[in-house]
């Protein structure tokens, strides 16, 4: 009918879309939990409880700490120029460190030096609730194999035993990035954890001294060995060098080999000599030309050392100027004049004499400085020839000779590390140093019950938070109109709160003067009249304003409503029973029909001693009048459903000519007709006698119903277009208050039950 609001979504996925837009809600997510806060107040209170029982069944552990630092400085005392600088230490070292205080080789090392395998604590039962429930376990499993016959395998010794409880309360980690390493152990006992952690520290530095000692021990015998073998080879190098001097006539001196020494000897007296040569020829070519000019020349004295010489000179100077000045005065012809000048002529051929005994002097000087240069010369050139001629040999010389060097530097190399090694052996220091002692620790390390209490608290909100939002989220039914309105699209036309009610019942007296029918009176499906101011009450009346408002004025419309849920058990005949009295009680001509074929759950508990009903007016055996029960508060009209066993053929029934006539029959007879019809997902009949039908009512079990099955049953054609609406059942009104929070406490002051 056009009318009829189309009220219906008809795909799921739609409505799992909504719900998913809808979680991400925070408002909705903080309304969940107050909704929920039982449940979050349960789950902390039942966490903080566990904390309790804990901090009261655990036994207390005390931890002492000692501090280790690696520093390879240390070595520098002892070997100098040696140890590597502390800056270059990779920190990967100090995490190897971590590793090897924390092996078993160094537990084994302490529980063996302070006898722990004879210590409760290490081989006997755990003292602790968690370590006594894991030994239960174990006993458990270990009993149900033997009873089974499973092998299990060989039980381990005191020492392992002792190794993994060791193990677990041992504490070993660096200090932020430093080199310091702490070493921590809990124990029950104060003084053993003080004395453990201690031993730990010691068993440690020994364990690097060992190590140290056992490297430096290997390494110096090798080191020995190395040696004799590098020894060897140098003493036959050494001997293959002066083999092969000997054999190739090569000598060497402390400056060198004799030949290179010779032939630089030589090479600078053959310079020399020619030096010699070319002076003793200059001072010939002088001598030379002094002579053809012996006393003309000024610098003959200069170029000619020799005092004889200058000494003639000097008096035929002295002569010449006598001579000269006679001459002018007694004339060049006078005897004394004539003397002077013979006296002359003397002297100059004494110094032509002396010249001449110079000038052979230089020449024989030269001539021997020829000899010489010649001489030097040819021996040069010999010795050179000798020398290209052992070039040879003198390259394959010095290959020896680098070879043996090398082989000699090496034996020294190794001579010196072998002597660094035997003095780390003769005095080990370690590449580490306890930096802080452990004591006896003052109060306990755990259980911490702070924090254990906090843990407890966080832990149950956490869990309690979750499981409130994870309960509402992931819901599958519906708590809130809301939820309805968004799941569906059809409108929620309200809550109807659980009716609770045990009073006895009064007799309703068949029109006609029959008492063989009865009624019950002040029953859920008479709530209305019994609460009228009761939400229930209000919802149903918003109900039938929501049907007054499809209906129009001198029209059939919505005058047939019928009744119906998903799956049985939701309050669907409770529901029309009282939307009917609600109805009747405005003075409308009211009919409600039980069309429930299969279960007539209002023939049952409103007339079930009724003879006649539906099924006869069907069949036309009496007037509708004849067959209807009245109701003498609110005169609503009921027609109930007879019938000796099940129905065969409901869908037939149902979508027969005989129910569109006896509906037909029914719209012009009455102002409202309110049919009680089967549940639309186990039965057909709702869909069978749709199309008789002005419009549906849909009833949904309040957090029940699962949203699948209300889709599946609003999917059905014929009933989807003509859905007016849908109701909440059997609501806990005190649950929904904290779904209705946001509206006020003063929201349900106009409510009154009874």
């Amino acid at each position: 009918m056009p009318n009829v609001k189309n009220a219906v979504i008809s795909d799921l996925d739609n409505a799992s879309s909504a719900r998913e837009s809808a979680s991400l809600d925070l408002g909705r997510l903080w309304a969940a939990i107050k909704r929920r806060r039982g449940l979050v107040v349960g789950w902390t209170g039942a966490f903080l409880a566990l904390a309790i029982v804990y901090l009261l069944l655990a036994t207390p552990m005390f931890l002492a700490t000692a501090q280790i630092i690696i520093d390879a400085e240390s070595d520098a005392v002892m070997h100098k120029g040696d140890a590597p600088d502390a800056a270059t230490i990779d920190t990967s070292l100090v995490d190897s460190q971590v590793e090897i205080i924390a092996s078993d080789a160094t537990a084994r090392s302490v529980i063996r030096s302070l006898g722990l395998t004879s210590d409760p604590e290490f081989v006997g039962p755990s003292s602790t609730a968690v370590g006594r429930l894991i030994g239960w376990f174990t006993d458990g499993v270990a009993g149900m194999q033997n009873a089974l016959g499973i092998q299990q395998g060989p039980l381990p010794d005191a020492e392992s035993r002792a190794v993994e409880v060791f193990d677990r309360n041992l504490t070993v980690r660096r200090t932020g990035l430093t080199y310091v390493i702490t070493i921590g152990f809990s124990s029950q006992d104060p003084a053993k954890s003080e004395r453990i952690a201690n031993a730990v520290a010691d068993a440690y530095m020994d364990s690097v001294l060992n190590a140290k000692y056992e490297a430096t021990k290997r390494a110096g015998t090798w080191l020995q060995n190395r040696l004799s073998d590098i020894r060897a080879q140098a003493t036959d190098a050494d001997r293959a060098v002066e083999e092969f001097k000997v054999a190739n006539n090569i000598v060497d001196t402390n400056r060198g080999l004799m030949n290179q020494q010779q032939l630089s000897e030589l090479n600078t007296q053959y310079s020399l000599a020619r030096a010699a040569t070319a002076e003793a020829k200059a001072k010939l070519d002088r001598a030379e030309d002094i002579r053809k000019n012996p006393l003309g020349a000024s610098t003959v004295s200069d170029a000619i050392n020799d005092p004889v010489i200058s000494r003639l000179r000097a008096q035929y100077l002295d002569l010449a100027a006598k001579e000269s000045d006679l001459s002018t005065r007694i004339g060049p012809n006078h005897y004394s004049t004539i003397a002077l000048r013979n006296h002359m002529q003397e002297i100059r051929k004494s110094v032509q004499d002396e010249l001449n005994r110079i000038s052979d002097g230089y020449q024989s000087d030269y001539r021997i400085a020829q000899e010489r240069e010649l001489a030097i010369g040819k021996s040069l050139r010999g010795l050179v020839t000798d020398s290209d001629a052992n070039s040879l040999a003198q390259v394959k010389l010095k290959d020896l000779e680098s070879s043996a060097d090398s082989t000699r530097a090496l034996y020294n190399d190794f001579l010196q590390r072998y002597q660094v090694a035997t003095q780390k052996q003769s005095f080990p220091i370690a590449d580490a140093r306890i930096v802080t002692k452990a004591t006896e620790p003052l109060r306990k390390n755990s259980p911490k019950t702070l924090l254990v209490l906090a843990g407890g608290i966080a832990f149950g909100l956490m869990v309690g938070l979750g499981a409130a939002i994870a309960g509402d989220m992931l819901s599958d039914t519906f708590a809130t109109p809301q939820d309805v309105e968004a799941a569906t699209g059809a409108p929620c036309l309200g809550v109807l709160p659980l009716i609770k009610t045990a009073r006895p019942a009064t007799m309703f007296r068949r029109r006609g003067g029959a008492t063989n029918l009865l009624l019950f009176q002040n029953g859920p499906e008479t709530y209305v009249l019994d609460a009228p101011f009761s939400r229930f009450a209000e919802t149903i009346r918003n109900v039938k304003v929501s049907i007054d408002a499809l209906r129009t004025p001198g029209s059939d419309a919505c005058r047939i409503v019928a009744v119906t849920s998903s799956v049985p058990g939701e309050g669907k005949s409770t529901t029309a029973a009282n939307l009917a009295q609600l109805v009747a009680l405005t003075g409308k001509r009211t009919l409600l029909i039980d069309c429930d074929l299969s279960t007539r759950t209002l023939t049952a508990r409103l007339a079930p001693n009724a003879k006649v009903g539906l099924l006869q007016a069907l069949a036309n055996m009496a007037p509708l009048s004849a067959l209807a029960i009245v109701d003498p508060r609110s005169r609503l009209e009921f027609l109930p459903c007879v019938s000796p066993g099940r129905i065969l053929s409901r869908a037939d029934l149902m979508a027969s000519p005989s129910m569109s006539d006896f509906l037909a029959a029914a719209r012009r007879s009455y102002d409202y007709v309110i049919v009680d019809l089967a549940p639309i997902v186990p039965v057909v009949d709702a869909r069978a006698v749709a199309e008789f039908i002005d419009g549906f009512l849909m009833v949904i079990e309040w957090r029940a119903t699962s949203r699948k099955v209300v889709a599946e049953a609003l999917s059905v054609d014929g009933i989807r277009e003509r859905v007016i609406g849908v109701t909440l059942s059997k609501v806990n009104i005190r649950q929904l208050k904290h779904h209705e929070e946001y509206r006020g406490k003063g929201f349900g002051a106009y409510y009154t039950d009874g």
